[in-house]
């Protein structure tokens, strides 16, 4: 079997275990092993966003479960209060799921999170947790602000990075000498901010990342946390190669990937060290290396990319398909969004009653979740239903709620309704 299904046929197998290992409430837990990472990034907020985005990878576009997972995922997140002295990360990830939606006030969430965000970078351009900084703190702010209309900010990170390599000058680390773990997330925030793939200090970092893989095909993480192979380490590293190398599918990268899929788990999922119980945020990496993966096999020889195979440096093309798979991620969940109403039935039967529940989709897109009792209070406040009172239209307005979820346009949780993504 090639990689290319043996990866899809892991991504069934993940759905599955994330699926049953979501809380009630619509989130997903650390509960089995810590290491010694930064605790924060145990919070439920890291683990349940990580979680709604490795799912929506995984799971086929029809998958039903998945669809009510994710969207219980994003509406936990939503309403995960995260308060300003709160780590960075935790702000991040909360961006990042809320990106998934498009409702207006998931906008507006996105909009204050990405200002809180910028506010607290330090004029050295890294962002700081006392009494230092983390370079996967960094990694995903960077994550959360990638957009050309920050790219000053992001300029500032990437010029802190390149004054802050280890003094055996071959990468990055938390002492004198480079790790790989930390080059690699360090090369991919650097690519991710806009830096050139080939610029000479990401070119060394490659050579050092290629020349500390284990036989097996494995990086350890460092020092400081877990000094031997993990899925975390490898999963990262094999991203940095994929994008700074001249051939994304070099002999580094293939073990890289190798490993990744020879230590996957039976149930679902890839534990952080070979041997250990699946744990969330290494599956979230994981996943996420080998869809790329599988995103280059199937553009690398179309006719566009064969193009600018013959008019650009290989890792160029390669970084342009990585902002091209970024994207394609955030529209998956558009067209699974549109398949599950496609499968539905129709948004109305009298036009009173379809222009009634347009209002009731956009009040929800506007000021968020909503019980019965809370949507007739909206829908009062506009002139064609002020009439309304909760006595009256308690069961209409039910109905109509009952019904924009039955036919995939609103979710509900518990007795509340929320959407995540708008079509109006």
């Amino acid at each position: 079997m090639d990689n290319t299904k043996k990866i899809k046929e892991l991504f069934a197998r993940t759905t599955s275990f994330l699926l049953t290992s979501q809380k009630k409430e619509g989130s997903w837990k650390t509960d089995i092993i810590k290491h010694k990472e930064p605790e924060v990034l145990h919070k439920d907020i890291v683990v349940t966003g990580e979680a709604v985005l490795t799912l929506d990878i995984t799971a086929e576009l029809g998958d039903e479960n998945a669809f009510s997972a994710i969207n219980d995922g994003i509406f936990y997140c939503n309403n995960f209060e995260i308060k300003p002295m709160d780590p960075v990360e935790w702000w991040a990830f909360k961006c990042l799921v809320m990106k998934m939606s498009n409702t207006t006030l998931a906008n507006s969430i996105v909009q204050k999170i990405e200002q809180y965000i910028l506010n607290n970078q330090g004029k050295e351009g890294y962002w700081p947790r006392f009494p230092l900084t983390y370079y996967i703190t960094n990694k995903m702010a960077i994550d959360a602000l990638r957009d050309s209309k920050y790219k000053k900010e992001l300029q500032k990170s990437i010029n802190w990075f390149k004054k802050s390599m280890t003094q055996d000058k071959k990468g990055w680390g938390h002492d004198t000498e480079a790790e790989p773990s930390v080059t690699a997330v360090v090369v991919s925030a650097l690519i991710v901010a806009g830096d050139d793939p080939l610029d000479n200090k990401i070119q060394i970092a490659r050579k050092f990342l290629e020349n500390s893989q284990y036989k097996d095909g494995s990086w350890c993480s460092t020092k400081l946390t877990i000094p031997k192979p993990t899925t975390y380490a490898t999963a990262l590293a094999c991203d940095a190669l994929m994008f700074t190398s001249e051939d994304p599918f070099n002999k580094f990268v293939e073990k890289g990937i190798s490993f990744l899929l020879k230590n996957s788990s039976n149930k679902g999922g890839w534990p952080l060290v070979p041997g250990e119980p699946v744990e969330v945020y290494p599956t979230f990496y994981v996943a996420n290396t080998l869809a790329f993966y599988n995103y280059l096999k199937e553009r690398w020889e179309q006719e566009d990319i064969v193009f600018l195979k013959n008019h650009l440096a290989i890792a160029r093309v390669v970084c342009l398909l990585y902002k091209e798979f970024e994207n394609y991620k955030k529209n998956r969940f558009r067209k699974r969004v549109i398949i599950q109403i496609t499968k539905s039935k129709a948004l109305g039967t009298t036009h009173e009653a379809a222009k009634r529940r347009i209002a009731i989709v956009k009040i929800l897109s506007d000021e968020g979740s909503k019980d019965v009792a809370g949507m007739i209070d909206s829908l009062k406040r506009l002139s064609e239903y002020s009439r309304f009172n909760k006595k009256s239209y308690m069961t209409q307005t039910k109905l109509d709620l009952e019904y924009l979820k039955d036919i995939k346009l609103i979710n509900k949780k518990d007795n509340t309704y929320f959407i995540v993504y708008n079509f109006n």
